[in-house]
């Protein structure tokens, strides 16, 4: 079996959409995180990101407030902001 392990990126951009989904949902789900990390880590802009979430997590429904934060968030984390 192969683990592998997430980037620096990665993790800190898994830990800012957790620490997200607490302060809008009031759910610790770091299994999530990643999966919504890992759908707009290549993404361009916002669109695209909510369109690529859509498709992967449709489900949840989550407003816009909460998908332009976490592009904000992941894009701090790529831009070295935090």
């Amino acid at each position: 079996m192969v683990v592998i392990k997430p980037n620096e990126f990665e993790e800190r951009a898994t830990k800012k959409v957790d620490d997200l989904l607490e302060s809008y949902m009031g759910i610790r789900d770091p299994e999530l995180a990643t999966t919504i990390v890992e759908a707009g880590k290549d993404k361009k802009n916002p669109d695209d990101f909510a369109e690529a979430l859509d498709s992967v997590l449709g489900d949840f429904a989550f407003p816009d407030v909460f998908l332009f934060d976490v592009w904000g968030a992941i894009g701090d984390v790529k831009n070295g902001r935090v």
